[in-house]
C-alpha cells in the first residue's frame, strides 16, 4: 500500500508544477498585452486625392522607367 506521506509528496509536487506553469504562462503573455497610451496621436491627415495623385504619378514613373530599360514601348502613347 502507498504511505500517506508519499502521496502527500507527489500532491506537492503537481501542485508546485501547476504552479511554474501558470507563471511561465503569465510571463509569455503579459508583454503582448501592453496598453495603448491614451495620448497615441493619429497620423497626418492627408487629402485622399493627393496621395492617389502622387502614388500614380509615381508608378507611373517607375514603369516609365522600367519600360524604356527594357526598351519596349511607353505606357502614356495609347494603346491600338
Amino acid at each position: 500500500m502507498i504511505e500517506p506521506r508519499a502521496c502527500s509528496l507527489s500532491i506537492r509536487a503537481a501542485v508546485a508544477r501547476a504552479l511554474v506553469a501558470v507563471v511561465v504562462l503569465v510571463g509569455l503573455v503579459s508583454p503582448q498585452i501592453a496598453t495603448v497610451p491614451a495620448r497615441a496621436a493619429p497620423s497626418a491627415v492627408v487629402a485622399p486625392a493627393a496621395v492617389d495623385d502622387d502614388l500614380e504619378s509615381q508608378l507611373r514613373a517607375d514603369l516609365e522607367a522600367y519600360l524604356s530599360e527594357r526598351g519596349r514601348r511607353s505606357t502614356s502613347r495609347p494603346r491600338g
